[in-house]
């Protein structure tokens, strides 16, 4: 190639490698317009501009091209330095820059300014893609730094120059076509020269046109400007008859500020604006007001709108109040009604009030004694008694003391009641107020604790402490009271005996309203039946933890809610304990779980009132008149639209079927109304139907003895007229004529030689039947409708299933009887009837029937490989499952695998299960594989793994023709031998990996395997014996790893001998069982339960459920919730499963707790189970060990899905009672990202609950979450949370022991006066610390090196440690370091440089965590990744009024390289908010004297410290 070819090429390439480099245009642009190329945008702005607070500055790039050592372009020789080479350059570089790709000759206008294919034309639209008018073109030059200078040439009268010139057109004005003008084009010239050409010579057209190293004309059009429209409404009013009023007030308003009134033109038409939205409205004495939205298009140009106003309607509106939880009538109520808008209340008449239909009206209600206030809004449709239900309030509840012994009245008791009040003058102090009654009755106020102690002769004082509350306003509080009397000690053993075997009992008690009103007759039938002697004990309540269910009398108050819970928990579970007693013998039971279900009568009446809302409209379907019946009607199953708020299902029954027939509800959704078909008659008929309101099953407790027949069923008629045709229908023998002639024997053939018709006086084959909605006359009509004709059996020997009849040849005899075909038209029926002989098979059939059977059996392998693989023990790719196998003509099997090519006489694989429950929860259908993780089930995909691997297939497999006969054959054994027969093959997937390789790991892991064995009787253990067996096979193995000339197929036996053994070694594995803790909220908002069973890995496979195969002796959530249900459910379970649970080989739940597509979350230790690689694992493999906890919760919001699970955090087994311990409490909720995070909840009420007295403490969570909290006597007690600031949650439950406060020694011996002992530390009492301050400010702040991120933090007065968590950004963050508490910076190395990593620091002491920074992220250099390196703010320090506001301007600027943002660009955080706050924009608000902090801090955690200082 020539030298100077080769330099203009160089040259080139060279100038587009120098705009690459660069990143940024060769040229520049001022102003306030951005060129755009379609996808990046340049702008010339000032940082102070660009950047207001909070916001990241970047470093201005460097320049890259000038003086850089490692692009430089070498000088041309002189002798090649000519003007065509110059020129030729030029002219690349023009087409380069300004034609190709992306790049256009102007940044005005955006997308809206289209560029031709060719780059050499552009079209200019009338507005940006905004909406802008583009009135100018910036025309794009080259920059100072080119190595050419640029000019434009332009001679059109619609571009305005002005005094710019060519060389620096800048932004040219444009004056637009008019739309008469069209649109009009011109030519736009552009010129390039040499750097060193002077502006003079450039801005002559002349010398320009010479000195030009390159031209190229460009074409530009001007889109023409709209025409002017003179747009205009018409409007008309008239009223519902089409009669004009003329009269009417009309206003039409702008809804575009200024909002202007349009008023309308001399002629009446108002004059629109194109794109512009109105408010009209339309109003006139006697009518409804009419208003109206519109957006005026201007298409017409001319518009013409009709409003049309109805007459003004009046309906009578009355109101009914009650009570929302009884549904009792409030008498006496004061409804207030206004209309919407309006400040001026309505007044009514006798309760009633006259409204405008199509009105929105407000109604209130206030002031009512014990219910919280209540409003809300209604349309006036018609006539109508609005319900209205208060919720109750109570401040004040009227309590009666009843002392009692063993539930009877003590008489002549003297009560006295006290309370404690704050000192008005020290808040630490109170004092002790006494209670005066008024009649014996109390006035005590809700949630104040009040002392009670009773005194009576003959009595022990009984003394405790009572907090009103609940729903009714008067109480009757019952008072245990115990004889003073010396107890036989004998009546005492005999009492504590029964205690100690009510204690062993498990399970809730569910008492039956039917039989029981009061839970201490339940409780002492119970003790009845015991083998010990409990004669003469009674039974009382001394504590119930939900009175308004039991009472301390022991009532039991069944369950009468208004309506059905939503989440279908429709019981009450609650603790109670008992005390036993024997002529004054006592003794108190463990807290009992006591679980109530409906109060029957309840549901009785609310079942009648659905009876009486059913009502003929919403039957009627789409006839109008009940006596002129003549299309379907729509039978409602349940009154409301969903199966769980349904009091009742319904049955629906017909008087007269042949008229009125009720659609089968099988297989129809309860929620979907029936249908009631008419059947037209020939009169008019008169029909009853009947609907039955039945106790709705789905809502009932069956662990509580409910079933549908223990409640009161209802019934409701209503009889209508079906319309006759007037049409005589057919007869009997019009029918019976049509199916002698069309239904005929010659159309029965053999089921599977169809051409065959069958001999039905010699039947011993299956038939089908003819297809009679097939069959048509002579002139092609069909001969019948669907649904006219049913064919039944009276031959034992003959079932009819669909089109096809099995004949069952194996009796001993002829079989006798007749084949039924029922023809019905018009409610007229006509029989016609086949005989038929069922003549027995011969025993020979059943001789080939079991060859091909066995041949099946021994190709089993065959069939499923379908040859895909050489051999059995060597499968490399997918089976085949297969549909049938028959013999060919010579004997050999035939595999089908087509649905549709099966012969019907052949061997299938039968299906395993009856029950398809069962057969969901097992996975599998007809072909089984003992390893999934290798082989599917019925699909039999392979995945094979590094190592062969033995996997057994197996079925069971049928003769298509006579296996289904064998059920009703069992004493023929041939018979027997075709159906459901197993087999099995066991295959060996091969490994991706060598032999030896395989091998070799293969040793390794069955060494750890070996090496973790424990031999013993404990679960998890292994029988005695079992490592020396393995031990003996692992050497094997390890000898045929080193032998000589070892072969492939010998290191491979020596796999499968290996793994089986330790397969062998695995299943002989004591069964490992879990002793764990088991918290279940079944009802939001309530204390749920906590159950402490031990679940063994085998409990699912007990109820037929199989795990994966690496679960198999691993405790799994799956066993955890059969466990759970048979607690909860007993015997009633174990006989009936699948009602209750059904989880599905995916594991995920399918039913739990005897509700369908049920929705609940569990967790494990309050975390969401996941594998190692931190995804979400399922029930069937989400692994629970002993110690965990076991978390399950029902969400009650089912379309939101905000129920709240709350948690404890850090919260201590055992506790010294009288000493305060930290709790903190917290939920999950999600970042910005969708990222679950932990959240801290404030404002939360937390119980610590004595669960033998029921004595309770309360504490409230603070803005972080945490609470301090304790109880001053010991005992077994129950932390929970009774309120929480949501609206549905699944409360936090801990059980915690108090223990004893120790008592220091007395001294023996006062110390002598004249000794003064050395003090020793190590012996000294220690005091006990008191727990540091929660939620202090902990700022993280992180300095990132190529491989390294240097951390700090600020300081956390009382921490004993901290620790650091982190990970890369896209990763689960992990504890990465614990570090001592005087400890305040750590680094992380052997990091990845360019890479982004996350971090947060959280202290702790020894009460637990005390708080924690918020997550900073930060990147590692080396990459094109830029990090903040400064945070600036407008000021240092602020001095604040209370109540005033002011605000921190804070920048973050970041380093070279492109930003990318994952938090706020600055946080904010006050180190006091009770002095001042600060919100996420900087605003602090001084709320209190004092003086704080605010950490304005980065998203890598570099920070300045504000100092607010309020007065």
């Amino acid at each position: 190639m020539r030298k100077k070819e080769l330099f203009k090429r160089l040259t080139a390439i060279s100038m587009a490698a120098m705009m690459t480099l660069t990143m940024m245009p060769s040229y520049a642009f001022a102003s306030d317009s951005a060129f755009s190329d379609g996808q990046k945008t340049w702008e010339e702005v000032s940082a102070e501009d660009a950047f207001s607070d909070g916001d990241v500055i970047a470093d201005e790039p460097e320049e890259i091209l000038e003086d850089s050592d490692d692009f430089q372009l070498a000088e041309p020789d002189a002798a090649y330095d000519e003007a065509e080479d110059a020129k030729t350059a030029a002219a690349a570089y023009l087409k380069t820059n300004y034609i190709d790709g992306t790049n256009k000759i102007t940044s005005t206008g955006g997308a809206n300014v289209v560029k031709s294919d060719d780059g050499l034309s552009y079209t200019v639209g009338l507005t940006t893609p905004s909406g802008s008018s583009i009135s100018s073109l910036r025309l794009k030059t080259e920059r100072s730094t080119s190595s050419y200078r640029s000019g434009w040439y332009i001679n059109s009268k619609y571009v305005n120059w002005g005094s710019k010139k060519p060389s620096a057109p800048g932004s040219l004005g444009i004056t637009r076509p008019t739309a008469e003008e069209g649109n009009q084009s011109f030519t736009a010239t552009l010129r390039l020269f040499a750097a060193d050409t002077s502006t003079d010579v450039i801005n002559d057209a002349t010398q320009a046109e010479a000195a030009a190293l390159a031209s190229q004309d460009f074409t530009i059009t001007l889109v023409a400007a709209e025409k002017v429209y003179d747009y205009r409404l018409t409007l008309k009013v008239q009223d519902s008859d089409q009669k004009e009023i003329t009269d009417a007030d009309v206003k039409l308003e702008e809804m575009s500020y200024p909002f202007d009134t349009v008023s309308h033109e001399s002629d009446g038409t108002y004059k629109m604006i194109k794109d512009m939205q109105y408010k009209l409205t339309v109003t006139r004495d006697g009518y409804n007001s009419y208003t109206e939205k519109f957006t005026f298009s201007g298409n017409p140009e001319k518009l013409e709108k009709t409003v049309t106003l109805s007459k003004t309607v009046i309906h009578a509106i009355t109101f009914k109040v009650t009570d929302k939880d009884t549904g009792d009538v409030i008498p006496d109520v004061e409804v207030t009604v206004k209309k919407s808008g309006d400040w001026q209340p309505i007044n009514g008449k006798n309760g009633s009030y006259s409204l405008v239909e199509g009105y929105k009206y407000t109604w209130s209600v206030s002031g009512v004694e014990n219910y919280k206030n209540a409003s809300d809004e209604f349309t006036v449709t018609k006539d109508e008694e609005i319900l209205i239900q208060l919720t109750k309030e109570i401040s004040t509840y009227k309590v009666t003391f009843k002392p009692t012994y063993l539930g009877q009245a003590v008489d002549n008791a003297t009560v006295k009641v006290t309370h404690e009040e704050e000192d008005d003058y020290d808040e630490y102090e109170t004092y002790t107020v006494e209670d005066k009654p008024a009649n014996g009755v109390y006035s005590l106020r809700k949630g104040v604790e009040y002392t009670y102690t009773v005194k009576a002769d003959g009595y022990k004082d009984a003394t405790g402490t009572y907090t009103p509350s609940g729903n009714q306003v008067e109480i009757a509080y019952p008072v245990a009271m115990q004889k003073d009397v010396v107890i036989d000690p004998a009546d005492q053993a005999k009492v504590d005996a029964t205690v100690a075997q009510f204690n062993k009992e498990l399970g809730a008690l569910r008492p039956g309203y039917d039989k029981y009103k009061n839970i201490n007759a339940f409780v002492e039938a119970k003790l009845a039946s015991y083998t010990i002697d409990t004669a003469g004990i009674k039974v009382a309540v001394k504590s119930s933890d939900n009175t308004d269910v039991i009472g301390v009398d022991g009532v039991i108050h069944y369950i009468a809610s208004q309506k059905p819970a939503s989440n279908n928990i429709n019981s009450v579970s609650l603790d109670v304990v008992f005390t036993f007693e024997l002529n004054g013998a006592q003794a108190d039971t463990d807290s009992t779980r006591v679980t109530v279900g409906w109060d029957r009568d309840h549901f009785s009446r609310k079942m009648a009132e659905e009876k009486d809302s059913l009502t003929w409209d919403m039957i009627k379907g789409n006839n109008t008149s009940q006596t002129e019946v003549e299309s379907d009607l729509s039978l409602p199953q349940i009154m409301t639209d969903g199966a769980f708020y349904a009091w009742s299902q319904i049955t629906w029954t017909s008087s007269d079927p042949t008229v009125i027939s009720v659609e089968d509800a099988t297989s129809i959704k309860v929620t979907e109304p029936v249908k009631g078909v008419i059947h037209a008659p020939a009169k008019d008929t008169e029909v009853t139907l009947t609907a039955t309101f039945n106790a709705n099953d789905t809502i009932l407790n069956s662990y509580c003895g409910e079933t549908v027949n223990a409640f009161t069923s209802c019934t409701k008629d209503f009889t209508v007229t079906v319309k006759g045709t007037n049409i005589a229908p057919p007869t009997e023998e019009e029918l019976l004529a049509i199916l002698d002639k069309y239904y005929t024997t010659d159309q029965f053939t053999d089921f599977i030689n169809k051409n065959e018709v069958v001999d039905l006086n010699n039947c011993q084959a299956d038939f089908s039947l003819p297809r009679y909605t097939r069959i048509k006359d002579e002139n092609d009509h069909l001969v019948f409708n669907n649904g006219e004709i049913t064919v039944t059996s009276e031959n034992e020997a003959v079932t009819v299933n669909g089109y096809r009849t099995y004949v069952d040849g194996f009796y001993t005899k002829d079989i006798t009887g007749d084949l039924v075909v029922t023809f019905t038209r018009e409610n007229v029926t006509a029989v016609k009837r086949f005989p038929m002989t069922v003549k027995p098979l011969d025993a020979s059939v059943l001789v080939d029937e079991l060859a091909m059977m066995e041949q099946a059996k021994l190709h089993y392998f065959d069939g499923i490989n379908d040859g895909r693989n050489t051999d059995k023990d060597s499968i490399t790719g997918n089976l085949h499952p297969f549909q049938e196998m028959v013999l060919d003509e010579n004997g050999n099997p035939k595999w089908i695998y087509s649905f549709t090519d099966r012969t019907g006489k052949g061997i299938i694989a039968d299906d395993f299960f009856d029950d398809p429950w069962i057969m969901e929860g097992a996975g599998y259908n007809r072909f089984r594989s003992t390893n999934q993780r290798y082989i599917n089930h019925d699909t039999l995909n392979v995945y094979p793994g590094e190592t062969d691997t033995e996997i057994t297939i197996s079925s069971l497999l049928s003769s298509e023709r006579y296996g289904v006969f064998a059920k009703k054959h069992p004493d023929n054994e041939a018979l027997q031998k075709l159906y459901r027969q197993p087999v099995s093959v066991t295959v060996t997937v091969v490994g991706t990996k060598s032999a030896a390789e395989g091998l070799a790991d293969l040793i390794q892991s069955t060494q750890e395997i070996l090496d973790a064995m424990a031999e013993g009787q404990e679960p998890g253990q292994y029988p005695a014996g079992t490592k020396a067996k393995l031990q003996q096979a692992l050497d094997t193995a390890k000898a045929a790893q080193v032998k000589e000339n070892v072969t492939e197929e010998e290191l491979r036996q020596a796999i499968r001998e290996l793994k089986a053994a330790a397969a062998e070694a695995q299943d002989a594995q004591n069964v490992v069982t879990a002793a764990i803790t088991v918290r279940l909220n079944q009802t939001p908002n309530q204390p749920g339960q906590l159950l402490s069973m031990t679940v063994a890995a085998d409990t699912a496979r007990s109820y037929g459920y199989e795990k994966p195969e690496e679960m198999k002796n691993k405790v799994a959530v799956v066993d955890v919730l059969y466990a759970i249900h048979k607690e909860l459910y007993g015997t009633d379970f174990e006989n009936d499963p699948g009602r209750y649970l059904a989880v599905n080989n995916t594991g995920k739940i399918t039913t739990i707790f005897k509700a369908q597509n049920p929705n609940v979350s569990y967790l494990i230790n309050d975390k969401y189970p996941m594998d190692a690689s931190g995804n979400m694992t399922a029930a069937h493999n989400s692994v629970v060990n002993t110690g965990d906890q076991f978390s399950i919760f029902v969400y009650a919001d089912t379309t939101g899905w905000t129920d709240k699970y709350l948690f404890f955090q850090d919260v201590p087994s055992s506790v010294e009672a009288g000493k305060e311990f930290a709790v903190t409490l917290k939920t999950y909720g999600y970042d910005s990202n969708w990222n679950t995070v932990e959240l801290l909840v404030a404002g939360s009420t937390l119980t610590l609950e004595n669960k033998a007295t029921g004595e309770k403490t309360q504490a409230v969570t603070d803005e972080n979450g945490s609470a301090v909290i304790k109880a001053e006597k010991a005992g077994s007690y129950r932390l929970y949370v009774s309120n929480a600031p949501y609206t549905y949650y699944a409360v936090a439950m801990k059980d915690i022991e108090v223990k004893a406060a120790e008592v220091p020694a007395t001294p023996t011996e006062a110390p002598k006066p004249t000794v003064t002992p050395a003090p020793n530390p190590t012996e000294a009492p220690q005091p006990t610390k008191a727990p540091a301050k929660r939620g202090q400010v902990l700022v993280a702040r992180a300095k990132a090196a190529k491989t390294s991120v240097a951390l700090s933090w600020t300081k956390v007065n009382g921490a004993e440690n901290y620790k650091i968590y982190g990970a890369k950004n896209n990763g689960k963050v992990k504890l990465l370091k614990a570090v001592s508490g005087t400890t305040r910076s750590w680094t992380q190395k052997k990091l990845k440089k360019g890479t982004t990593y996350k971090y947060y620091v959280a202290a702790f002491d020894s009460y637990g965590r005390i708080t924690k920074s918020a997550v900073i992220y930060t990147n590692t250099t080396g990459g094109k990744k830029a990090d903040i390196k400064k945070v600036t703010v407008n000021k240092k320090a602020f001095t604040l009024k209370k109540g005033k506001t002011a605000t921190i301007k804070a920048k973050a600027i970041a380093s070279k390289g492109t930003f990318k943002k994952y938090t706020s660009n600055i946080r904010y955080v006050s180190t006091n908010t009770s002095i001042a706050t600060v919100s996420k924009k900087g605003v602090i608000k001084a709320k209190a004297k004092g003086k704080c902090y605010v950490y304005c801090y980065a998203q890598n955690g570099l920070y300045k410290k504000v100092k607010v200082t309020v007065k």
